[in-house]
C-alpha cells in the first residue's frame, strides 16, 4: 500500500480531533509497511476499536500524545539507526519546525532516530498537527509525494490510479515550493520506487524520490519504533504485519489488540534468537515460534497469523533492504503434543545453547536435529522428528565420550526420553 498523509493547510490545530482518511491498498514497501505500522500502533495506543470495514478513523490529539509517551527509553535506547548524509539532517530541521517542537538552546545534531523521537515525546502536548489527513499518493514532475499536499490537477499534479492526464501551467513552480516543504529521509527512499507499474503510467523503469508531510514522517517514525527488533552486526531487523495481515486489522476483521500481543511475543522471541548468533537463525525462529504461538492461536481463536521481517543495514549514505522473509503461523491442533519440541528449541535450552559455538565436537548433529524438527514442524514430515531423535542421539554419544560433558550428556538423555514418548504417540 502506498500512503500519503496529505495535509490542509488551514487546518492545523482548530481543534482537538483528528480525522485519517484512508484510500490507497497497502504495499510490501518499506515506506509502506513503516506507515501502516505506525498507523496501527497509534490505532493500539489509543484503544481504537473497528466494528465495521472502514477506512476513516477518528482518534484525539491526546491520542497521539499518550502514544509517544509510551515510548519505552529501554527499547528506544537498543534502536540504534542512525540518519544519513546533509540531507537527512535538513528534512530532521525541517520536520521539528513544523511539527512545533523546540531543538533546545543549543541546537544539537540529531544523528539517530531514537534521539529524534525522544525529542518529539518530550514535546508531545504541544505537537502542531493537521486535523485533516488524507492517506493517497500522487506523482509529479518524477517525484513521489507521499503526505506533501502536491500540485492539483490542473497545476500538473496527478494522483496514483488516475486516468487523467497532467496538464501544463505551474508545475514546476509549485513542484518546488511543495519539495522545500516535505521530508525527504533517506530510511524512507529505500526502494525509491523503482518498478512502479501500471498501465496509466511509464514509471517501471524510473526512480522516484519521495516527499512527505510531517504527519506521514511522524507516523513511519512510530512505525520504525514499532517494527524494531535488534540490531546484529551492522543489520537491524524490523518485524511488521503482512500487508494482507494489515488490511484483515484495518478492517476490523482481526482485533487489533490481541494482533499486537501476538506480534510482540514474535518480536522478544526474535529479539532472543538473533542475538544468539545460531546459523541457521531464521529456521530456528519460524521453528520456535509455530511451537509456542500455539497456545495464543487457540486462545483467541485465530487460525493463522501472518508478518514479514526485514533485514536492513546502511550502506553509505543510503539504506538497503537485504532481505524481506514472510513468517506465517498457523494453528495446529493439541498444544500438549507440542510442549517437548519447545524444550528442544528453547533459546536458553542445551540444545541452541551448544548450537551457538561451532566448534562443539556435535556441533554437526545439532543442526541435523534442528532441520528434523523443522521439517516435522512446519512441513508436517514425520521422518523429521525420527531424524530428530536419531541426530540428538548421536550427540549424546559424542558428548558422553568427553570428560567435560557429562552434565551436557544427561540434559541430552532428558530430551532423548521427550522425543522418544513424543513419536510413541503418532
Amino acid at each position: 500500500m502506498l500512503l500519503r498523509m496529505e495535509r490542509r493547510e488551514g487546518d492545523r490545530g482548530t481543534t482537538n480531533t483528528i480525522t485519517i482518511d484512508l484510500k490507497l491498498p497497502l504495499d510490501g514497501s518499506l515506506t509502506s509497511l513503516l506507515i501502516h505500522e505506525g498507523l496501527l500502533y497509534l490505532l493500539n495506543e489509543a484503544g481504537f476499536k473497528r466494528d465495521t470495514p472502514a477506512r476513516r478513523f477518528t482518534l484525539n490529539k491526546d491520542d497521539i500524545v499518550s502514544a509517544l509517551g509510551k515510548l519505552e527509553g529501554e527499547r528506544l535506547e537498543s534502536m540504534d539507526i542512525a540518519s544519513v548524509g546533509k540531507n537527512d539532517n535538513q528534512s530532521i530541521i525541517r520536520l521539528l519546525d513544523r511539527l512545533g517542537v523546540s531543538r533546545g538552546k543549543k541546537g544539537a545534531k540529531i544523528t539517530k532516530f531514537s534521539e529524534l523521537l525522544k525529542l518529539i515525546m518530550e514535546s508531545s502536548k504541544k505537537l502542531t498537527i493537521s486535523n485533516e489527513i488524507e492517506i493517497a499518493a500522487k506523482i509529479t514532475e518524477g517525484k513521489m509525494f507521499i503526505g506533501v499536499l502536491p500540485p492539483t490537477e490542473e497545476e500538473g499534479g496527478r494522483e496514483v490510479g488516475s486516468k487523467k492526464k497532467s496538464k501544463k501551467g505551474k508545475k514546476k513552480a509549485v513542484a518546488r515550493d511543495t519539495v522545500s516543504k516535505g521530508i525527504t529521509l533517506q530510511l524512507f527512499k529505500t526502494e525509491r520506487y523503482t518498478g512502479l507499474t501500471s498501465s496509466e503510467h511509464s514509471y517501471t523503469d524510473r526512480q522516484l524520490t519521495t516527499y512527505m508531510s510531517p504527519e506521514t514522517a511522524l507516523l513511519g517514525l512510530l512505525g520504525l519504533y514499532s517494527s524494531f527488533v535488534t540490531t546484529s552486526e551492522n543489520m537491524h531487523y524490523m518485524l511488521f504485519f503482512s500487508p494482507e495481515e494489515a488490511s484483515y486489522i484495518l478492517s476490523g476483521s482481526k482485533d487489533l489488540r490481541t494482533m499486537f500481543l501476538l506480534k510482540d511475543k514474535v518480536r522478544n522471541t526474535l529479539e532472543k534468537i538473533i542475538r544468539k548468533g545460531y546459523s541457521e537463525e531464521l529456521i530456528v525462529a519460524e521453528t520456535l515460534l509455530n511451537i509456542e504461538l500455539q497456545g495464543l492461536l487457540r486462545r483467541y481463536n485465530i487460525r493463522s497469523v501472518m508478518f514479514i521481517l526485514l533485514r536492513l543495514a546502511r550502506e553509505g549514505q543510503t539504506y538497503k533492504v537485504y532481505q524481506h522473509l514472510p513468517l506465517a503461523f498457523y494453528e495446529r491442533g493439541e498444544r500438549e503434543q507440542w510442549l517437548g519440541l519447545a524444550e528442544i528449541i528453547d533459546p536458553d535450552g542445551v540444545v541452541l545453547t551448544r548450537l551457538s559455538r561451532s566448534n562443539n565436537p556435535e556441533y554437526s548433529n545439532l543442526i541435523s536435529v534442528i532441520m528434523g524438527v523443522y521439517r516435522y514442524v512446519i512441513l508436517g514430515d514425520r521422518a523429521g522428528l525420527y531424524t530428530a531423535i536419531r541426530e540428538l542421539h548421536n550427540a549424546y554419544v559424542k558428548v558422553s565420550n568427553k570428560k567435560e560433558g557429562g552434565n551436557v550428556a544427561k540434559r541430552y538423555a532428558s530430551l532423548l526420553h521427550t522425543l522418544s514418548s513424543l513419536a510413541r504417540q503418532m
